[in-house]
Formats: C-alpha cells, structure tokens, sequence
C-alpha cells in the first residue's frame, strides 16, 4: 500500500512540474494567434504534454514494479545470499513460485505502460528486462534439487546469484534513465534503485546520492 501512495505522489509531481512548465506565453513574446509558429508551439506543447503523461505513468507503474522486486530479492537472498547482504527487518517470501508471480505480475504493470519516445522506449525495456532476468533467478532457485550433490548444488547457487546480478545491474541502469526522463519533462527526482540483497539501506552510496540536487 506504501507503494501505490507513493506512486500517487510522484506522478502528481511529474504531472504538476510539466504543467507549469508548458503554461502557454503571454506578452510581446507570445505568437501571433494561427501563425505558424503559434501552431509549432502548440503541437510541442502537446507533444511535451504527452511525454510527461507517459513518464508519469512509467512512474507509477515502476513504484510497484520496485516494491515487488525488493522482496523478491530479499527472497532469492535467503538462497544465495550476496556478498555484504543486510539481514531483512521482517518475514521475507522463500516460496519460488510465490516470487515468480510477484515477478510476473510487476512486469506486467510495466507492460502496460505506453511506449513513448525512443528515450522513454529504453528507460521501459531496461526495467522490464531486469525483472525478465530476475524471473531467470527465480526459476533457477526452484530448479535446484534438494538431493543435489554439493558441487551441483553450489553451481545451481552461482547461477542465481550471477542472474540475479545481472537484473539488479540492469535495473539500475532504468532508474538512472527513469530519474533522468521524468525531471527533463519537468518532473522531481525519482530515485528507485536496488541492492542484490533487496534491503534499500544496501543499495550503493554512488546510486543514492545519484542527481540529487
């Protein structure tokens, strides 16, 4: 529930800052009413207007996404711990197939989101190639025989935890590009890093204090 609050807020914030941003001119400086630069300027309003929309509802959907990626990583961390990992503040979900629906259903949100420019395009395809990567981790925990001889076991481990690695390292790369695209349609700073052990206190100093005014 904390998620969709603050999915609210930031989208708001998104909405609110290109707003005000885009209000049309007034005085000398405002074009001639049916010129052609009156008609260029409000076919970029409405395209600038259209873009903040998209990024506001590539942020609410990533609010969630973020959420539901956190636990599962602090899932997968109770199988193939990382290196430094936190212990988690509370009862974490272990069962594979309870993190793999927590999975699909936050790339689905993403998903549904609109496409956008090229810029935004990449921003969604990197968050929800993270979570792709990140249902590799999962299915790959499930697959590990509990019969399995130490050797194959500690493979199997090294495999979710190199997935889960990567999904983390991916999804960093789309928040950096999410926080970049919402403030230059007019937006505030959203930050909605990871840590591989799924505790916000793990993740980097470098991704935390990224553009923060």
């Amino acid at each position: 529930m904390a998620g969709v609050g603050l999915a609210v807020v930031l989208a708001a914030a998104v909405a609110g800052g290109v707003a005000a941003a885009l209000a049309p001119g007034d005085g000398a400086d405002a074009p001639e009413p049916g010129s052609v630069e009156a008609i260029a300027a409000e076919l970029a309003r409405g395209q600038e207007e259209e873009s903040a929309a998209l990024a506001a509802e590539l942020v609410e959907a990533a609010v969630d996404a973020h959420a539901a990626a956190e636990d599962v990583l602090a899932g997968l961390a109770t199988i193939a711990p990382p290196e430094d990992a936190l212990p988690a503040d509370e009862p974490v979900e272990t069962d594979p197939q309870a993190m793999a629906e927590q999975v699909a259903q936050a790339r689905d949100l993403l998903a549904a989101t609109g496409q956008g420019t090229d810029d935004h395009g990449v921003t969604r395809a990197a968050l929800i190639g993270s979570l792709d990567l990140l249902g590799v981790a999962v299915e790959t925990a499930a697959a590990v025989p509990d019969d399995a001889d130490d050797a194959a076991a500690a493979e199997a481990l090294a495999r979710v935890g190199r997935d889960r690695d990567a999904a983390v390292e991916l999804w960093q790369a789309g928040a950096a590009r999410l926080d970049t695209l919402v403030v230059e349609t007019g937006g505030e700073h959203v930050h909605l890093f990871l840590a591989p052990d799924g505790n916000p206190e793990s993740v980097p100093l470098e991704f935390r204090e990224l553009h923060e005014d």
